[in-house]
């Protein structure tokens, strides 16, 4: 009876807090996220259409940051490239939002690939400061250097009408386009991490040298997972010209980066869905502050401060945990919240190890 009861547990605690109940959750999230447009009205659809934007370079960041452990504070220069070109490539090329989304997404990994073979060979705080430093470079450059008739300066850039499918970019669509790219970008990374290329950028993360000495090309997939987190920029940088509309230097100033860091280490390091849930809190976050705007790297700088002392694997991570913890009781083998390290080799749908 006592093993009949014990394995009853496990089944409730497997049903409950298992794999299953973490992928319907995912997909109501998906779905709620989906019929936001039918009853939000268009300031907080706005803010919805950013709040995705975000969790798109929020994920990109995350396998720079979060999986691979590079000290890369830079973020913005690809984000502001995936704008700016994005732009350039609708006016002057005509291949319309979908074909300049993919263009410099392509470009930008490519252009990440060999920028990466170069500020890699740096140490974490060379390279943390090599990485913030380029960021406020492009930064400065647009603002002084670019060419206004491009989006250079104050004046910025207003994008012409565009469509997807025959609808308006600026309204619906622009939102739905965001939301499908979020969707496609993690299925593909979470595919993606389960493989060969996964399994060496942790191990890259992990142990820079026991990932050398077991044959791994160190330089070459370190390289290759800034390319992915400067690609995913870049379509960030796209959608957020779709969504805005009209775009400013100020746009992907150093704030940006600031902000992107809160929101991947809020939500969580460890896993796919933590940029989504912290670009969510921060988007929220700032539109209820916006009196305050002026002081929002400060706040940001505050909110970071508190999550690394109070919430260091992230909300997404301190779900996971106490998931386990009360799987664990459920089951009949209790374990402390927080007593293990979360395991990139879980086979959690939103994880980012190569489940093994």
């Amino acid at each position: 009876m006592a093993d009949r009861r014990i394995k009853a547990q496990r089944n409730l605690a497997g049903v409950l807090l298992g794999r299953p109940p973490r992928i319907a959750l995912g997909g109501a999230a998906l779905l709620a996220a989906g019929t936001l447009p039918l009853w939000l009205n268009t300031i907080n659809l706005y803010t919805a259409g950013q709040a995705v934007v975000f969790a798109v370079l929020g994920v990109g960041l995350m396998v720079s940051l979060g999986v691979c452990r590079q000290a890369n504070f830079g973020i913005t220069p690809y984000f502001a490239f995936g704008a700016y070109g994005a732009a350039d490539i609708c006016v002057r090329w005509h291949l319309g939002a979908v074909g300049a989304l993919l263009a410099v997404t392509v470009v930008s990994g490519i252009g990440g690939y060999l920028i990466g073979r170069i500020v890699l060979r740096l140490r974490q705080f060379t390279l943390a400061l090599a990485t913030f430093v380029l960021a406020t470079a492009v930064w400065e450059y647009l603002e002084v250097g670019f060419p206004q008739s491009l989006g250079g300066g104050d004046n910025g850039l207003v994008l012409p009408t565009l469509s997807v499918f025959g609808y308006s970019i600026f309204g619906n669509a622009g939102y739905y386009l965001a939301l499908a790219s979020l969707v496609v970008t993690i299925a593909v990374l979470a595919i993606v991490m389960r493989t060969r290329i996964g399994r060496a950028l942790h191990a890259l993360g992990q142990d820079a040298t026991a990932a050398q000495t077991s044959g791994i090309d160190v330089t070459h997939y370190g390289a290759l997972g800034y390319a992915i987190s400067a690609a995913i920029a870049a379509t960030a940088g796209a959608l957020f010209l779709y969504t805005v509309g009209a775009i400013t230097p100020d746009g992907f100033d150093v704030g940006v980066n600031v902000t992107v860091l809160l929101m991947v280490v809020l939500g969580g390091l460890s896993t796919l869905a933590g940029p989504v849930i912290g670009a969510a809190f921060i988007v929220v976050l700032n539109q209820k502050l916006e009196s305050a705007l002026s002081y929002s790297v400060l706040i940001d700088g505050l909110v970071l401060l508190a999550v690394v002392r109070f919430l260091p694997d992230g909300l997404a991570g301190q779900f996971v945990r106490w998931a386990d913890h009360l799987r664990g009781v459920l089951s009949g083998e209790p374990r402390e919240p927080g007593s293990d390290s979360l395991d990139p080799a879980a086979p959690d749908p939103l994880a980012t190890g190569s489940g093994g």
